[in-house]
């Protein structure tokens, strides 16, 4: 955890990220229930609740997960990987670089994941010099979002995660 630099802050016991309530969209036959998590210093990520019904509030659930993905929100609903009749619901999270929260600056024309010299790179970069590290705000926005949904009513979440989700799921 040392090497990774996380905000302590957000370790913390006590510590309850801030949040704002999104619009509803909708794909398919969901609701996407969208809240925005901020912490003191910035916006973490985003973090949609996928239902038959829409919500303007955290529902609560015995068992829920909550999905990482590789390069946006909707592969959820793609996923046969998991059986999703097992939760009461589904939630998925995009922290920074991935899915809303990829910039459209920083690429010079490569937007692939991995890319030699994209904006993850210069993410890194410039977290470096402020001295903490890039995965560590994504890591801290996975935190902050189970924080919240454990705050209000989740009993258990699964955190679970596919490709570059997987990596930040498993260290979260």
């Amino acid at each position: 955890i040392a090497s990774l630099k996380l905000n302590s802050e957000v370790l913390a016991d006590n510590f309850l990220p801030h949040y704002r309530v999104l619009r509803i969209n909708t794909i398919e036959n969901y609701y996407i229930s969208t809240f925005l998590i901020e912490d003191k210093e910035k916006v973490s990520g985003l973090l949609e609740c996928w239902n038959k019904d829409g919500f303007y509030h955290f529902p609560s659930a015995k068992k829920a997960l909550l999905y990482i993905p590789h390069e946006n929100a909707n592969e959820v609903m793609s996923l046969k990987e998991f059986n999703c009749s097992t939760y009461d619901k589904i939630f998925t999270f995009e922290p920074w670089g991935i899915g809303e929260f990829t910039p459209n600056s920083c690429d010079y024309g490569n937007r692939t994941f991995g890319g030699s010299y994209n904006y993850q790179y210069h993410f890194a970069s410039i977290a470096m010099l402020a001295g903490s590290s890039f995965m560590a705000k994504q890591i801290e926005g996975i935190i902050s979002a189970v924080k919240l949904l454990k705050a209000n009513g989740v009993e258990e979440v699964i955190i679970a995660g596919k490709g570059q989700g997987a990596i930040l799921a498993a260290v979260a």
